[in-house]
C-alpha cells in the first residue's frame, strides 16, 4: 500500500536537519516530494551490518532511502519487475546493493509481506535466510 509520507519527512523525523535532508536527497537524485513506495515497519540491521556501521563507519541511510522509494538496487530487470509486482500484491520486497568497489560485498534490504519489518543484512547473512543474489 502506497503512503503519502515523503522521504524528506522521514529524514526530518530522524532529527536530520533540513539542509542535510535536502543534501541527501539531492545526492540520491530524489525529489523532496517523492513519497515512500511503502511503509517499512520496524527497521532492523543484523550484527554484520551493525559491525560495518560501528567499526568502519558504513552509512546504511542512502541504501534504506533508495529501498523505501522503490529503487531496488543492483538487480536483474526481472527481479525489479518482481518487486514492483510485490508492491501491489503485498508480497515481500528485496533490494540488493553493491557496497564495495570490488563488487564482493552486498547489502540486502528485505521487507516482509505485511510491511511490519525491514531488515538490512549482508549477503552472506541473507543466504542463511534462504535469500540469494538477484
Amino acid at each position: 500500500m502506497k503512503t503519502t509520507t515523503t522521504m524528506y519527512q522521514v529524514l526530518l523525523a530522524t532529527n536530520i536537519c533540513d539542509v542535510d535532508a535536502t543534501h541527501i536527497l539531492t545526492l540520491l537524485e530524489i525529489e523532496k516530494k517523492a513519497t515512500l513506495a511503502f511503509e517499512p515497519g520496524t527497521v532492523l540491521m543484523t550484527w554484520g551490518v551493525q559491525s560495518l556501521h560501528s567499526e568502519e563507519g558504513f552509512n546504511t541511510l542512502p541504501y534504506l532511502v533508495r529501498h523505501l522509494v522503490g529503487d531496488w538496487g543492483d538487480m536483474k530487470p526481472a527481479n525489479y519487475m518482481q518487486n514492483t509486482k510485490a508492491l501491489q500484491d503485498e508480497e515481500p520486497l528485496l533490494s540488493i546493493y553493491c557496497i564495495d568497489e570490488e563488487g564482493e560485498k552486498y547489502l540486502y534490504i528485505y521487507t516482509t509481506a505485511d510491511r511490519q519489518q525491514t531488515t538490512m543484512m549482508l549477503s552472506y547473512e541473507a543466504h542463511f535466510m534462504g535469500r540469494t543474489k538477484g
